[in-house]
């Protein structure tokens, strides 16, 4: 009688085993599928921030473009400048310049009338 006490509680706790590790199969189980999911998620997250980037860096790129061109116009005007200031022909040159004496002399008749 004692074997088959001891037999059946074996069976029991045996049941209850195995009951319980088929239990946490299906736990993982879950788990893994969330898991899965949320994989698939991030994988779709990095793929819409990689076409998020490669879209910034064409408008950076038709920016940049801009940028350097008008950085190209600006030191033209900036070297149109200086030759400017350079050149004796510019009208701040001029007006400094003393006037001939042909002009002295047109201007003193004419104040003389």
């Amino acid at each position: 009688m004692g074997k088959t006490i001891a037999t059946i509680v074996f069976a029991v706790l045996l049941t209850g085993v195995v009951a319980w590790l088929v239990w946490q199969g299906r736990e993982q189980a879950v788990q893994m599928g969330r898991l899965e999911q949320t994989a698939r998620a991030n994988a779709q997250a990095v793929k819409d921030q990689q076409e998020w980037a490669g879209n910034v860096d064409k408008a950076l790129e038709g920016w940049r473009i801009q940028r350097d061109a008008q950085d190209k116009k600006t030191a033209d005007l900036r070297k149109q400048l200086e030759a400017a200031r350079h050149d004796d022909k510019t009208f701040s040159a001029w007006a400094d310049s003393p006037l001939p004496d042909a002009a002295v002399r047109l201007l003193q008749s004419g104040a003389a009338r």
